[in-house]
């Protein structure tokens, strides 16, 4: 009687943990397809592509596409990338009542959201014309316009806002490359394991970190802030998995694909 008492036992605590373990990964399955958006894969396909379309072209992989010196044609799609944003800032969803001021949180955002428009249409004037200070200007007033004139335009679908700030956060992300890219492979996971495994693994959280600490100020930037704007988009919880996911595709794409060579 013991014997087959403790078999059930045995059994019954086996059940259990495997019922924990899938009640577990059923949660983490449900919080990923709730929190990842088509726009968050999007953007962690781009980061691992640029080198790779930077290398088929014949060039030297330097962490995406150049953001200095004179190249119209890139000149004009910051600077379409940034009117796209402002549009979004200066609409509303449909079905949204218009207001003649923002909501306290939507004044969080602006501010990052502002700095960064002016960042990329500075881009755009330096590869147009050779004149960043003037696209400094252009960006900072279109975001003061934008910021104090809420839902001048009219309403447009929510699907559309998400749209209309997506080749912003492609572009930054482009920009934000050719930043790591300086770096001196200082997001080579690879070559923390040069002096062996175990100074490799200790190493390893350092280098984490100190991503984290580069690509989280970007990310809020000019990931959260334009999207956050366009659409509230889930909690805090969401917006951590999604980052997440883009420090993974940074990672992968400086150790394996040369990002930072």
């Amino acid at each position: 009687m013991s014997a087959r008492g403790t078999g059930r036992s045995a059994g019954g605590s086996s059940a259990a943990t495997s019922s924990r373990a899938q009640a577990a990964a059923g949660r983490w399955s449900g919080l990923l397809r709730e929190a990842w958006r088509l726009e968050d894969v999007l953007l962690a396909a781009w980061v691992l592509a640029q080198p790779i379309i930077v290398r088929s072209q014949g060039r030297a992989v330097s962490g995406g596409f150049p953001v200095s010196g004179s190249d119209p044609l890139l000149g004009l799609a910051y600077l379409g990338a940034t009117a796209l944003a402002v549009v979004c800032l200066v609409t509303r969803p449909s079905g949204a009542e218009a207001r003649a001021v923002r909501d306290p949180g939507e004044w969080i955002l602006v501010g990052p959201l502002g700095a960064g428009l002016a960042f990329t249409c500075a881009i755009g004037t330096d590869l147009l014309f050779g004149a960043p200070g003037a696209g400094i200007l252009i960006g900072f007033g279109a975001v003061v316009a934008g910021a104090f004139l809420p839902g001048i335009l009219p309403p447009v679908p929510v699907v559309v806002r998400r749209a209309l700030v997506v080749p912003f956060v492609l572009l930054t992300a482009s920009t934000f490359n050719v930043f790591v890219a300086g770096l001196a492979g200082l997001f080579d996971v690879r070559s923390l394991f040069v002096g062996g495994l175990w100074t490799g693994l200790q190493a390893l959280p350092v280098l984490v970190l100190v991503a984290m600490l580069f690509t989280g100020i970007y990310y809020l930037m000019l990931v959260v802030a334009p999207r956050e704007l366009a659409e509230r988009e889930g909690n805090a919880l969401h917006w951590v998995v999604r980052y997440g996911l883009f420090l993974v595709a940074e990672l992968l794409a400086a150790t394996f694909l040369g990002v930072t060579a």
